[in-house]
């Protein structure tokens, strides 16, 4: 026989657990709702988020995977929500969430836009001077990169700070290099004495080509640059508060540690 809803209403459980216990009605009421509350399904949104072109190992644009990738679903699925990647420039990426596009957007620094939800540092970017082990003299500042053949990324310029701007204006020619895996293999093959890049796009790529057998040898990091946190950034605050939760419970719990060296393979030998 069908039970009637009516019978299992609020009123009806109060009643009854009254009579079994004496509890206060408004006791009753109070442990019901919390336990309603446990009950639930997390109750989510579908996302769009937008981040850089592909850098891997961060993201990976054709595999649609990355150390932030992940992070970033991983950290916004115990709240239920879904998240659809866009994948464009930077400047793009910014226009798409300043014109409300998007949902949320990754890969930017600090207080760089307004009027958007700031997270917690998601992940540190740290580019390094990276040369042969061999090599017979030590970078320990930008001016000992004067005589050198030096290999920077594309825009560097913009990201490495006021003191190596001034090096280029001042005349030095740093060939810049959007393709960062053939930036490895100008090192290994002679063609640099001096590559500068992100540690973990580095340590990637040179583990992808030393297991292929491309390269091979060890090499050293100098470092002449501060890391610099790279955050995600949302319209709706209670989103951002979602995702720092998660974030935080990943860190704590030495998952997006986990993450980090999975996509990073082997250990560096690095000195």
């Amino acid at each position: 026989m069908a039970l009637s809803a009516k019978r299992f209403s609020p009123n009806w459980v109060c009643s009854a657990m009254i009579k079994w216990r004496p509890v206060s009605s408004l006791s009753c009421r109070a442990v019901l709702a919390s336990l309603i509350l446990l009950a639930m399904p997390a109750i989510g949104r579908d996302l769009v988020i937008a981040t850089s072109s592909s850098i891997p190992p961060y993201v990976i644009t054709d595999q649609h995977r990355g150390i932030v990738v992940e992070i970033l679903q991983e950290a916004l699925l115990p709240r239920g929500h879904q998240i659809e990647f866009v994948y464009a420039p930077n400047r793009r990426v910014e226009h798409m969430i300043e014109e409300r596009k998007v949902d949320g957007v990754y890969n930017l620094a600090a207080d760089s836009l307004q009027n958007v939800f700031y997270s917690d540092a998601v992940i540190d970017y740290h580019n390094v001077a990276i040369t042969l082990q061999d090599f017979p003299r030590e970078i320990d500042s930008l001016a000992a990169l004067n005589d050198l053949r030096v290999v920077v990324f594309q825009n560097a310029p913009k990201f490495l700070g006021p003191e190596f701007a001034t090096l280029i204006s001042d005349g030095h020619d740093f060939p810049e290099v959007s393709n960062q895996r053939s930036q490895v293999l100008m090192l290994f093959r002679g063609r640099a004495d001096v590559i500068i890049m992100e540690q973990r796009i580095f340590e990637y790529f040179h583990n992808q080509l030393r297991s292929n057998g491309e390269i091979g040898g060890n090499y050293r990091i100098h470092n002449l640059f501060p890391p610099a946190p790279r955050y995600a950034a949302f319209i709706d605050k209670d989103i951002r508060d979602h995702f720092n939760a998660g974030l935080r419970a990943m860190k704590a719990s030495g998952r997006l540690q986990a993450i980090i060296d999975r996509y990073l393979g082997m250990p560096s030998e690095s000195e």
